[in-house]
C-alpha cells in the first residue's frame, strides 16, 4: 500500500495538498483531524522523496552476477534476508542440484567420446548406478512441501549426490565442459555440502542464499533505500534475451545504469542458447544499451564480476583465445597469448615450470607471470568493453568484483554513490 501511494503522488503531484478539505476534515473530532493532516503529510514527505530519489537501474546478461548484487545490498543497506528469501533458496537450491547432477551425468559421456575429459562413468559399479537411479527419481520434484517429503528418501538423495560428485567423471565434466554447455558455476559449493542439504534440519545460510541461482524474469524487482540522506531507488532487470524488450523502454530517466558482466564468460555458454558464447552475447547487450537513446544521459557504471572465477580460468591455464578468436566467431582484435615472447596465457608458461613446493624463489617467479597473465587479459576484456562505447564524450566507470564479498561491494557502492551524487551536482549546474 505505502509504494503504490508513493506512486500515485509521485504521479499526481501538486493534487496532494496537506490542507484538509472541509468534506473530510469538518466531520472529524480534533484527534481524528490531527490524524488525517499526519497521514496527509507523510503522503506530501513521501511524494518529495520519490521526486528526490537516484533511480539505478541494474542490467546485464542472464547469469552475470547481477541479481547477486542486488542481493548483496539488500544485505548491506536494507532489511537483509527475510523468512521467504531462505525458504524460496531451500527449494531451488534443491532442485538446482538435481538438475544439474543430471545434467551432468548426461554431458559427460558425450566429452569422453570427445576425449575432452579422460574418465567416463562406470555404468557397470552397482553403488554408482544406484546413486543414479536415485537422483532421476527426483528429477520432477520441486521440494515445495516439507510436510509430506520422506526425509530418509531424501537422506538418500543426499548421499548418491555426493557420491556422484566425488566421481572424477563429472568433477572433470563440470570443470571442463563449461564453454560447451550452461550450467550454474557455483554449483561445487553446493554439492561439497549435499547431505547436508537434504538433511531434514537444514536451513541456508545466507552465502547459501547469495550463491543461489534464481532467474529474474517478468518485471524487473525493485528496492528502496536511504543512504547516508539520499534514497536510492534500485532496480533489478531480467537478463535473458526474450526479459529485455519487456523493460528497457520504462527507465529513460534513471541516474545510473550498472551493467553487470561475469569475467568467467568468455568460457561459458548462454543458458538459453548454448550455441552462443557468454561473454559475446554479454558484449552484445553493453553495445546495445550504452549506446540506446533511452540512456543518452545517464552514467554507466560497469562492474566486471566474478573475479574469483575468472582468476580459477586463468590458472587453469584457459586462454581467452576460447572467446576471442575468429574460429570462435570473433572478428576484431584477438587476444595474444604471446606479448613480445612474454606469455599472456599462464599456462604457456607454467607448463614448462611445474610449481616446485620447497623452492621459494620458484614459487614467488610463478606468481607474479600469473598476476602478470590476470593482469593482461583483465585489461584485454575490459578494453573490448569499453571499445563499444562510441559516445566519446561519455565516461564509463569500470569496477572488478566479486558479488559475494559483502566487504567488497559496500566499498564498491559507496564509489556509486559518489559518482551518482556528483553527477545530480553537474545536472544542477553545481559543477
Amino acid at each position: 500500500l505505502k509504494k503504490n501511494c508513493l506512486r500515485t503522488s509521485a504521479i499526481m503531484g501538486n493534487c496532494l495538498e496537506p490542507k484538509s478539505s472541509p468534506s473530510t476534515s469538518d466531520n472529524l473530532t480534533a484527534t481524528e483531524q490531527k490524524a488525517h493532516h499526519g497521514i496527509q503529510t507523510g503522503l506530501i514527505d513521501a511524494a518529495q522523496n520519490e521526486r528526490k530519489a537516484k533511480k539505478l537501474l541494474l542490467l546485464g546478461a542472464g547469469s552475470s552476477g547481477k541479481s547477486t548484487l542486488f542481493k548483496q545490498l539488500k544485505c548491506i543497506h536494507g532489511w537483509g534476508f527475510e523468512n521467504p528469501d531462505f525458504v524460496e533458496s531451500k527449494h531451488n537450491i534443491r532442485v538446482n542440484m538435481v538438475a544439474c547432477m543430471i545434467k551432468l551425468l548426461t554431458q559427460s559421456e558425450g566429452l569422453y567420446k570427445q576425449q575432452i575429459i579422460e574418465e567416463c562413468v562406470d555404468l557397470d559399479d552397482e553403488k554408482t548406478m544406484t546413486a543414479i537411479k536415485c537422483v532421476a527419481s527426483f528429477k520432477e520434484e520441486q521440494f515445495e512441501l516439507e510436510e509430506e517429503v520422506d526425509w530418509n528418501a531424501m537422506e538418500k538423495l543426499g548421499g548418491s549426490l555426493d557420491l556422484l560428485w566425488q566421481l572424477t567423471a563429472i568433477q572433470q565434466t563440470f570443470s571442463k565442459g563449461r564453454r560447451l554447455f550452461a550450467i550454474p558455476e557455483n554449483m561445487d559449493y553446493f554439492f561439497k555440502k549435499a547431505r547436508q542439504i537434504f538433511a531434514e534440519d537444514f536451513f541456508p545460510s545466507n552465502q547459501d542464499v547469495l550463491r543461489t541461482r534464481i532467474r529474474t524474469t517478468g518485471a524487473a524487482i525493485e528496492a528502496n533505500y536511504e543512504i547516508n540522506g539520499v534514497f536510492f531507488r534500485i532496480f533489478d532487470a531480467g537478463g535473458q534475451r526474450n526479459e529485455r524488450r519487456k523493460w528497457i523502454h520504462q527507465f529513460e530517466n534513471v541516474t545510473a545504469l550498472m551493467f553487470v558482466a561475469a569475467l568467467n564468460h568468455y568460457n561459458c555458454v548462454l543458458f538459453e542458447d548454448e550455441q552462443k558464447n557468454a561473454m559475446l552475447e554479454s558484449l552484445a547487450l553493453f553495445d546495445e544499451i550504452i549506446n540506446t537513446k533511452w540512456f543518452k544521459s545517464t552514467e554507466i557504471i560497469l562492474f566486471l564480476n566474478k573475479k574469483d572465477l575468472f582468476a580459477e580460468l586463468i590458472r587453469e591455464g584457459v586462454s581467452l583465445s576460447v572467446c576471442f578468436h575468429a574460429k570462435h566467431g570473433w572478428h576484431e582484435k584477438e587476444w595474444q597469448w604471446l606479448d613480445n615472447e612474454n606469455p599472456n596465457d599462464y599456462a604457456t608458461y607454467s607448463v614448462n615450470q611445474p610449481m616446485v613446493d620447497h623452492d621459494e624463489a620458484a614459487q614467488n617467479q610463478q606468481h607474479s607471470v600469473f598476476e602478470k597473465c590476470y593482469k593482461a587479459a583483465l585489461e584485454f576484456i575490459t578494453d573490448v568493453y569499453l571499445s563499444r562505447n562510441r559516445n566519446k564524450n561519455k565516461r564509463v566507470f569500470v569496477h572488478v568484483t566479486d558479488a559475494t564479498d559483502r566487504d567488497q561491494i559496500e566499498k564498491v557502492f559507496w564509489d556509486v554513490q559518489e559518482i551518482v551524487v556528483r553527477s545530480n551536482l553537474k545536472r544542477n549546474g553545481f559543477v
